[in-house]
């Protein structure tokens, strides 16, 4: 459990690093924003957090070394198969 609170934190700090200039930049381009603004920045917050964890290889290194990986794994480890990449994944 304490690595799931580490995990947590260590998410919590990359949203803060990125929502700081994000929402600064919405500041000077909007001073009186509106909710609207506030969910477009939201929004555009989450889609840069979760490029960068992708090409940062964050996203790879949870997937191999995480809480809840390493619980699957542990219970299922013939279901789960964490070497495939989601842009491999043709629908």
């Amino acid at each position: 459990m304490n690595l799931l609170f580490k995990e947590a934190f260590v998410v919590g700090i990359i949203l803060l690093l990125v929502s700081i200039p994000v929402m600064k930049i919405q500041n000077c381009l909007y001073p009186n924003p509106t909710p609207t603004t506030y969910y477009i920045s939201t929004i555009l917050i989450g889609i840069i957090v979760h490029l960068f964890c992708e090409f940062s290889g964050i996203n790879k290194y949870y997937c191999k070394n995480s809480y809840a990986c390493n619980n699957l794994r542990g219970k299922n480890k013939k279901e789960y198969n964490t070497n495939i990449h989601p842009a491999s994944i043709s629908v």
